[in-house]
């Protein structure tokens, strides 16, 4: 069934692309501002000094991991924190800052028994006597727990003939697995966070762009519902620029966009100024109501009712943007499956 072929349903179809277009822009906008500020790398840092800060021990686990060698230097400059700490790179860093804390090893060496002539600790072991020697806390019991439950999965993967360097080696990996698994459940989480603190951010952005081009709901609506070949044309761009839209939109779920990411964009962007230029939609800047009302013969658009219905326009397109790309792509896929 063609729904496309209903003319109300082909109108809501053809806004619903035009939302879609207009949030993967003000997205793009967005996330450009937000690379150069490193916004999520600090919107990172922060959730992640929040979820390892462990006060009972009176230190910050994740403040380590950001000063450790091997994450220090994916940062751009010290007030641009990298979001780019990968599950394993998290997991090494984390058991070696624990392990090898300034203040777990004086507190180590202090107590009876302690043998300073003794062969360096592997990793594994300097993270066991931490985590011994550390107060009961909330993050204490997660590297406690997590070594658990590495011990028992390394003593049943190694089986009962094992040497220790080979039970060993299997604890550190299965730690190291448990502590990623919890990283990425927790990137999935400051994901989510992300997206609603930005919300409010992407709707005046897409209401100032909108005002700015003039992409105004109202007025698109009422172009799309009159001017069927218009409509045709925006529907059939998307249609033929689906799976390289929906991969645009989809790449905006990520932590952060990369260099290649931003290339496609600007294609992306160029494509999709192309689509507005062929439907003849009246988006642009000659079409905003700032060129309309300095334009001789628009005495209607100067009219107060008629220059309120265009901010209301320009206000529900900001709210369309709001939703992110993401949103809107995801409701054309289940539209798109209905119609087949």
């Amino acid at each position: 069934m063609n729904i496309t072929a209903i003319p109300i349903l082909g109108t809501a179809i053809s806004i619903v692309i035009a939302w879609a277009l207009f949030a993967l822009f003000c997205s793009y906008l967005h996330e450009a501002v937000a690379q150069l500020k490193a916004e999520r790398g600090r919107f990172l840092k922060k959730y992640l000094l929040q979820q390892l800060q462990d006060m009972p021990n009176d230190i910050n686990w994740a403040a380590g991991v950001y000063v450790n060698g091997a994450v220090d230097l994916l940062s751009r400059a010290p007030g641009k924190p990298t979001n780019e700490i990968s599950p394993k790179l998290f997991a090494s860093t984390l058991i070696d800052v624990v392990g090898s804390s300034h203040m777990v090893q004086s507190i180590i060496q202090h107590q009876e028994g302690y043998d300073p002539a003794r062969p360096e600790p592997t990793a594994l072991q300097k993270f066991k006597e931490a985590i011994q020697v550390l107060r009961p806390s909330d993050v204490n019991d997660l590297f406690k727990q997590s070594l658990r439950d590495a011990e028992m999965k390394a003593n049943l993967q190694a089986g009962s003939n094992a040497d220790a360097a080979t039970i060993d080696t299997h604890v550190y990996n299965e730690l190291a697995k448990n502590l990623e698994l919890w990283y990425a459940d927790f990137l999935d989480r400051v994901t989510l966070w992300y997206k609603k603190a930005t919300r409010g951010r992407l709707f005046v952005l897409g209401a100032i762009v909108a005002l700015v081009i003039n992409v105004d709901s109202i007025q698109l609506f009422q172009h799309f519902n009159n001017i069927p070949t218009s409509q045709a044309a925006i529907i059939g761009f998307y249609e033929q620029n689906k799976a390289e839209l929906e991969a645009a939109a989809d790449s905006l779920k990520k932590t952060g966009l990369d260099t290649a990411t931003f290339k496609k964009a600007g294609i992306t962007i160029n494509k999709i100024d192309s689509a507005v230029t062929n439907a003849k939609l009246p988006v642009g800047t000659s079409h905003n109501i700032f060129y309309k009302l300095h334009t001789p013969g628009n005495e209607a658009t100067k009219a107060f009712p008629m220059f309120m219905l265009r901010i209301i326009g320009y206000l529900i397109s900001g709210f369309a943007a709001s939703f992110g790309a993401p949103f809107w792509f995801d409701l054309l896929k289940k539209v798109y499956t209905i119609k087949k």
